[in-house]
């Protein structure tokens, strides 16, 4: 069978300082477990396949089974401090360890912080009717991944390959099912972003734009090695990084707004 938990839990708190300052406070924990047990048996040569049943059979019995288990647990937070609501920041920390990985590598820090600012509430806009709302932000942070590989990764797997004989009797030999990798770590992902917020005509018509530029490293990928020294001829290890960069851009109007109908229209 299957079992999968997940727990999510956080807390917030607000504060507010005569109406100039304004902080938000927020924490909590998330965990995901995943246990599955399997077991099979399998039987040849049926004397009646309308009535399959192993003592109906006269062909070879084997057997299978097996259990995984794996575990993500992370502990987050934030902290957002604005400034006269129009000077803005952001920090946000999070811890994460996964079962996937060696006791020495399973946990990491994952930082990121942002900062804004809303041009409209300046006193220089407030001359321009036409524009609602006008902020510009940027950001930047880091973020991890372990969904690329499967548990037990990095350890030494063995199963039955055989039997052989010992003083008279049948012993089961083992082997073992892969290569394992001890150095298995996170793939980490850096992103910096930075862009702005238009909304104009009481956000009838409202535009985003984003610049973005990713580099994410320790790639996990399986690679070819050499037999011997290696059992087998691939390897599961950190190695590869990627770049990505490129502009987002997403507009939105509403042409039609009446108080019986609403058209809304919108482009990426």
């Amino acid at each position: 069978g299957t079992k999968r938990s997940t727990l999510n839990a956080f807390t917030t708190y607000n504060l507010s300082l005569n109406d100039i300052h304004s902080f938000k406070f927020m924490g909590g924990i998330n965990r995901v477990t995943f246990d599955e047990t399997m077991s099979s048996a399998l039987r040849t040569q049926l004397i009646d396949i309308n009535n399959p049943q192993f003592s109906l059979a006269n062909g070879a019995m084997t057997t299978d089974g097996g259990n995984w288990w794996e575990a993500q647990l992370g502990y987050f937070g934030r902290v957002n401090y604005t400034l006269y609501d129009r000077y803005l920041l952001e920090a946000n920390i999070r811890y994460d360890g996964t079962s996937k990985f060696p006791n020495q590598l399973r946990w990491r820090w994952y930082p990121s912080f942002s900062a804004g600012w809303r041009l409209s509430e300046e006193e220089f806009m407030k001359d321009i009717d036409i524009i609602s709302n006008l902020k510009i932000r940027a950001g930047y942070g880091l973020a991890g991944n372990q969904d690329a590989i499967s548990s037990y990764m990095s350890l030494p797997l063995m199963s039955p390959n055989g039997t052989t004989t010992v003083n008279g009797l049948p012993v089961v030999t083992m082997g073992v099912t892969r290569n394992y990798n001890p150095d298995l770590k996170w793939e980490v992902k850096k992103t910096f972003d930075v862009g702005f917020d238009l909304g104009m005509f009481d956000e009838r018509l409202t535009l985003g734009f984003d610049y973005y530029n990713s580099k994410t490293t320790d790639l996990l990928y399986n690679y070819a090695v050499k037999v011997p020294p290696f059992t087998y001829p691939t390897l599961l290890a950190n190695l590869g990084a990627m770049r990505n960069t490129g502009f987002e851009i997403a507009i939105s109007g509403t042409p039609l707004k009446t108080k019986d109908m609403e058209l809304n229209i919108s482009a990426n």
